[in-house]
């Protein structure tokens, strides 16, 4: 994050990043230190063997990746371990928080803000972390009309809640797209749940349920600012946004996050933004051609159309069925998912980001290592840096 801190703002650094370490703390398996007995003894029982004593030490990125995938993610989704897991990161980002504030006392009264990273596994602990917290009181009457069995979970779990608000969540790597879609979720903003009861349901009845054409489950994370950063290349991540506002982003390309690496791109990228006017006429010229191409496309097979309708007519004479055309997304679903979006992420009014691929690099060869290299990456760090400040200076302006 220093190297390219320069690059992103002149405001000084003023980000300190604090790892949570809790994979330590979950333990797998029967055994453990006070009841495990000697391996060496000659017992009935000796218990199960713990995770550590099973793995091997080959290969340890790839075993990494493997133990993500294979893995945690499987332990994740059995309840018994999820509420384990979500426990101990609470209780440990607390306490890590604690300490931050013994040595920084004047963090709060100079307006310091909190922010959360999650990788892989840890993204969807994060987002369950979010959700969890408690509901204010308008929340809470709001849930109690539309999903009160959500809320009634939230209240029996009793996880101790984080001891500060949340400005930016960053998924890196993310799994949540499959996960959630697997679950049955969705996720909303709890701005809607600030609003009516009858508007929350209305939005709710809005779009049909991934899973249940009936009812629709949300998760409800509080956080400000909600960012989805994932390599296009990466076999663990998945998008967010068609969870989010299903007909409106599931044709809009994720937002490309800007190239700052160098390298031969970075070169092309400079010559092009000199050759600007160059650029945009090329790119004219090409779409002038694309859309003499379609139209002749479509005239080549407009008999072949006329012939699909009169045999789609003819079908529909004698009462068989016949495939209904997709409709066109209509303005008022568009924005209506925009604002579902930037609810999410008011700065940006997107959710999902993409890092852009080398000229040279090869998809196929890099697709086991992108998912550990993001705490690496360099335009994953000057993002991280330009949303953080980002935000501090629109606070700053004069309203």
């Amino acid at each position: 994050m220093k190297a390219c801190h320069h690059v992103v703002t002149d405001e000084p650094n003023g980000i300190q990043v604090l790892p949570i370490l809790w994979r330590k703390n979950i333990t797998f398996g029967m055994a453990n230190n006070e009841s495990e007995a000697d391996m060496g003894m000659h017992m009935d029982d000796d218990g199960c063997p713990t995770l550590d004593e099973i793995t091997l030490d080959g290969i340890p990125m790839y075993r990494m990746l493997v133990s993500d995938v294979f893995l945690d993610i499987p332990l994740y989704m059995t309840q018994k371990y999820r509420d384990q897991m979500t426990i101990i990161i609470i209780k440990e980002i607390n306490r890590v928080y604690k300490l931050f504030l013994d040595r920084h006392p004047d963090f709060v009264k100079n307006g310091g803000k909190v922010s959360i990273l999650g990788h892989s596994l840890g993204s969807l602990l994060a987002l369950d972390v979010l959700s969890n917290q408690p509901f204010s009181a308008k929340e809470a009457a709001t849930l109690k009309e539309t999903d009160q069995a959500l809320l009634q979970a939230v209240e029996q779990k009793k996880t101790p809640p984080l001891m500060f608000p949340v400005d930016n969540f960053f998924a890196v790597g993310s799994p949540l797209g499959i996960i959630l879609l697997l679950r049955g979720f969705k996720i909303a903003s709890r701005q809607v749940l600030n609003k009516d009861a009858s508007t929350a349901f209305d939005w709710e009845k809005s779009s049909a349920s991934l899973m249940d054409q009936h009812h629709i489950s949300y998760y409800y994370p509080a956080v400000k600012h909600f960012y989805n950063i994932f390599h296009r290349s990466d076999p663990v991540a998945y998008r967010v946004e068609p969870l989010i506002a299903r007909h409106f982003s599931a044709k809009e390309k994720p937002v490309l996050i800007p190239y700052i690496k160098g390298g031969l791109k970075g070169v092309l990228d400079a010559s092009l933004n000199v050759g600007s006017g160059i650029a945009k006429s090329a790119g004219a010229m090409f779409d002038t051609l694309r859309v003499s191409w379609t139209n002749s496309f479509i005239r080549n097979f407009k008999f072949a159309k006329a012939a699909e309708e009169d045999a789609a007519a003819a079908a529909e004479a004698h009462g068989k069925p016949v495939a209904m055309e997709m409709r066109s997304i209509s303005p008022d679903v568009k924005d209506h998912g925009a604002r579902k979006l930037a609810m999410l992420n008011p700065r940006q009014g997107r959710v999902d980001f993409c890092l852009q691929e080398g000229i040279l690099e090869n998809a196929y060869f890099s697709a086991l290592s992108v998912h550990m290299n993001y705490w690496q990456d360099l335009d994953v760090a000057a993002m991280l840096i330009r949303e953080i400040y980002t935000h501090k200076l629109d606070e700053s302006k004069p309203s």
